[in-house]
């Protein structure tokens, strides 16, 4: 029988109750409700979560604001002033990997659209495609993508406005939509943001310029219609704009958590670019002062108490402070106790490097860009590393574009289609105008860029891996052209159709031989060959010449 109380190992009666006294079972009971207490008082601890005297300046900074407060209108504005004065306008090794970023992201010609919506026909698809292309390069699409590539790395965020555009030209493109890209200061909500920038007035669903629903979908932006930097910033007018709809307004930033606005992405990074200048400061002034200082004497007594006579036999003290001049090539005789000495070097070179290295690989780490990258040189690195570390760059580039393709590509179609869809003939009849179905949805498609890097040095590399991938039926022609080299296939077939055709036209001219005939005058070359020179048979033995041959050979 079991005992109903647990600990107790002695006998019990038929219904598992113990044969003993009632203050033993108390006893046994008390044991157990104490030990359970023990149990449940236990807590389990952190290192990281313990503040002591080692730690509590290290975590002082440290806060519980929401992610509004957080990213305020007063630490965004700061940071967005010291990112540009670092990115922009300071800091050269920022500068050029944020232009090789920016240029890698939109390639030579920005991103294509492919309309792959199979209720359309081929024609309408491509007719679709080139307005939209021809419509991109009239607002010069792509040197805004570039921009906001700049702003959102710098600002942390960026803005498009959509507006008609009325104005003039020796081509007007029939469709007026353009978009606008803006700073991110010029969308706010503040009047007055030099007096309210530390004490802001938050409304229930509105912060900093964007209004927005209870689950904190944006609704409306407010744009200044003056940049609040400019030189009218004390204008009783500077702070005015309006609110503008969401749907015409294209918000792009990385929302690492849940604020509205975006914050730079080299925020972790800005102070080691002080740490970086104020150290390359500080070895330029002491290779500057070891270069002032030829040489410094030194005196084993104390300063004045060393005394000797001049040339006319007057007594002289040392100035420990003196200088004078060295005359070249001469050599000079100190008197007793003092020692001629240089300063220390200066660390440049291998120490410096290693330092500067170290540092510019934590700065950079924030935005996925190698080493390699980032000095502009791989000649500490072999080509297998160079690969692997780019593949790092080329992932970021392309979670890049995918971000791009969801916030500001698909968005611009969108009011692209709007605009195609009502102007009559535009996209070819009216049939888009007339179907409902199309005033209401997009057609399904996806946004083509061109490939970041090479994967080899070597292209006949590259052709062969390629080649094996075709003959494995892992990549398609479709693939090879539209995902490899950003090439439409039809385009490319359309082509390979007329060089076929070309090259047909030659050989029938006679202006180009026939591949065909070429083969078959190879082919009696070679038999020509081999029936003058047959190829020995390595299994007969080797002819052996006379005597008489042997003698007469020449030498």
């Amino acid at each position: 029988m079991v005992t109903t109380v647990p600990g107790y190992k002695g006998l019990v009666d038929a219904s598992g109750n113990p044969l003993m006294s009632d203050s033993r079972v108390g006893q046994l009971q008390a044991q157990l409700s104490s030990a359970t207490r023990q149990v449940r008082n236990i807590k389990a601890k952190y290192d990281a979560a313990h503040t002591g005297v080692g730690n509590e300046n290290h975590w002082a900074n440290s806060d519980k604001l929401d992610p509004h407060n957080a990213a305020s209108l007063k630490v965004r504005s700061v940071l967005r002033s010291r990112s540009r004065y670092e990115v922009i306008e300071n800091n050269p090794f920022l500068k050029g990997i944020i232009l090789t970023l920016a240029n890698d992201f939109v390639g030579r010609s920005g991103p294509k659209l492919q309309i792959t919506d199979k209720r359309l026909s081929p024609d309408r698809r491509k007719a679709i495609e080139e307005r939209f292309a021809t419509w991109s390069k009239s607002i010069k699409l792509r040197q805004k993508l570039w921009r906001m590539r700049v702003a959102k790395i710098t600002d942390g965020e960026t803005f498009l406005r959509a507006y008609t555009n009325y104005g003039g030209g020796k081509r007007q493109h029939p469709l007026r939509l353009d978009l606008q890209v803006l700073e991110c200061d010029r969308v706010s909500s503040y009047t007055h943001l030099s007096s309210n920038m530390g004490n802001e007035k938050r409304a229930y669903n509105e912060i900093d310029g964007v209004r927005f629903d209870s689950y904190e979908n944006p609704l409306a932006y407010h744009i200044l219609n003056k940049h609040p930097g400019g030189s009218i910033m004390m204008d009783q007018h500077a702070g005015q704009g309006q609110w503008t709809p969401t749907e015409s307004v294209i918000h792009w930033f990385r929302q690492d958590r849940g604020w509205l606005r975006g914050i730079p992405e080299l925020t972790p990074s800005l102070p080691l670019c002080a740490i970086l200048r104020r150290y390359t400061l500080a070895i330029i002034r002491h290779a500057e002062t070891a270069a002032d200082l030829t040489a410094l004497i030194e005196s084993e007594g104390p300063p004045g108490g060393n005394s000797w006579t001049d040339g006319a036999g007057g007594v002289t003290t040392d100035d420990p402070f003196d200088t004078f001049p060295i005359e070249m090539g001469s050599i000079v005789n100190l008197p007793w106790g003092y020692k001629v000495k240089q300063l220390n070097p200066v660390p440049f070179g291998v120490q410096y490097d290693e330092f500067v290295g170290s540092l510019l690989r934590e700065i950079i780490r924030p935005i996925h860009v190698p080493y390699n990258m980032q000095v502009g040189t791989s000649k500490d690195s072999n080509m297998a590393s160079a690969v692997v570390d780019r593949d790092i760059y080329r992932s970021g580039q392309e979670s890049e574009r995918s971000h791009c393709n969801e916030e500001v590509m698909d968005p611009t179609f969108e009011l692209f289609w709007d605009e195609a869809t009502l102007l009559r003939g535009y996209l070819g009849d009216d049939l888009l105008r007339s179907d409902n179905t199309w005033r209401h949805e997009l057609p399904a498609h996806v946004w083509r860029w061109d490939r970041i890097g090479q994967d080899h040095t070597d292209p006949a590399k590259v052709a062969n891996m390629i080649k094996t991938y075709s003959d494995m039926k892992v990549m398609t022609d479709r693939d090879i052209q539209e995902v490899y080299y950003n090439r439409d296939v039809e385009d490319w077939r359309d082509e390979v159709r007329e060089d076929l055709a070309f090259q047909k036209e030659l050989r029938e001219s006679g202006l180009m031989p026939d591949v065909e005939d070429e083969v078959r005058v190879e082919d009696e070359k070679q038999k020509s060959v081999a029936t003058h020179n047959p190829i020995p048979d390595p299994v007969a033995p080797a002819p052996t010449s006379s005597p008489k041959e042997t003698n007469n050979a020449k030498p």
